[in-house]
């Protein structure tokens, strides 16, 4: 800011390209000490550009969405529409980050009055998803319909392409993706309109095949269809007799009855926890979604490294995933016993009672 006050005070004629350059620094929340007086500079900066356009208004935008600043986004918005100046996709996809903040905001009618401008702008008469709106990806856009979500398959492959497809990969079972299941009826009907498309349907079966759910030898089984092509990786044992070992010691089973002895004895940690907001499984597929906030269901991005290590100091590696990394990704081997369990649920209580 000092370097732009002297170039002004000294008469030297600036672009645009100087002015989007000192908004960007503006806009990084790494190099600002405070943050108001900061932003109250860059619109100073703005203010001396002669020919306003969407790239100068959005940069704007998005350094006042960092900051928190959700009122003065709307100020930006209205200042744009009132100069005839026409946002882009990137304006209005900032301009939902505001309003989902509500918060914050003073006036409702205002987030209403924005999001119809998105609406409008984008033709888009459906749920608009972003980060962390209530319709988020972990709950769907689309909720528990899972015909919808077979329909937004066939709608990507007539909206989205030639009409041919090559394949679908898919994983019945999401492993590093938060331990996710498939909802019940969907993956016949994609795979009905990828075979339709000439694809080949394609399933990942290097985390939950070989009985690893317990209930199905393949998670494919549980859903009633059967893929061109399994891709399978570690559990193939390295050319040991997998088979045999399997039947003869009945690892199916033990997945299964381990794996629900295991949850219980989840679940009464998540009673004992609020940290813990919600325990999946299929299983010895375990996943476990820590939060700071059990009604909001805020990830606890640091809480689940601090445990993690706690748990490492006293011999167990539990694994992480999910889109915020507060997700603890547990896939157990084959031969995982009740005694096993024991300890691994004992260690991790003992890792939560020290947060």
């Amino acid at each position: 800011m000092k370097l732009f006050k002297k170039m002004f005070y000294e008469g030297v004629i600036t672009d645009e390209f100087t002015f989007l350059s000192i908004l960007n620094g503006f806009s990084d929340l790494a190099i600002l000490s405070e943050g108001r007086e900061a932003l109250g500079d860059a619109h100073l900066v703005s203010d001396q550009v002669l020919v306003k356009d969407v790239v100068l208004m959005t940069t704007l935008i998005v350094g006042y969405i960092q900051h928190g600043e959700d009122s003065e986004v709307l100020e930006v918005f209205n200042e744009m529409v009132s100069m005839g100046i026409k946002g882009n996709d990137f304006t209005f996809s900032s301009i939902l980050i505001a309003c989902g903040n509500i918060a914050d905001m003073s006036r409702g009618k205002q987030i209403h009055d924005l999001v119809l401008y998105t609406v409008v702008h984008t033709g888009c008469q459906d749920i608009i998803l972003r980060r962390n709106a209530y319709h988020d990806p972990y709950r769907g856009s689309f909720g528990s319909d899972r015909l919808k979500y077979a329909e937004d398959v066939q709608g990507l492959i007539e909206y989205g392409t030639s009409g041919h497809v090559a394949g679908f990969i898919i994983e019945t079972i999401q492993g590093i993706g938060e331990i996710v299941e498939l909802a019940p009826g969907y993956l016949p009907a994609a795979y009905n309109s990828i075979k339709k498309a000439g694809g080949l349907c394609i399933v990942d079966e290097v985390q939950l095949g070989f009985t690893r759910s317990g209930s199905h030898f393949w998670g494919f089984e549980a859903h009633g269809v059967v893929p061109d092509i399994v891709s399978i990786s570690k559990g193939i044992g390295n050319g040991h007799v997998v088979l045999k070992v399997i039947k003869k010691e009945q690892l199916q089973q033990n997945a299964f009855a381990v794996g629900s002895y295991l949850k219980e004895y989840l679940m009464s940690l998540k009673e004992k926890y609020k940290i813990i907001g919600d325990v999946r499984d299929r299983g010895l597929i375990l996943g476990l979604e820590l939060v700071t906030d059990y009604q909001l269901k805020t990830p606890a991005k640091v809480k689940t490294l601090r445990i993690m290590d706690s748990m490492k100091e006293m011999g167990i590696l539990v694994g992480k995933g999910g889109f915020h990394g507060s997700m603890f990704r547990v896939t157990l081997p084959l031969c995982f016993s009740k005694e096993d369990a024991d300890y691994f649920a004992d260690v991790m209580d003992h890792a939560m009672s020290k947060i």
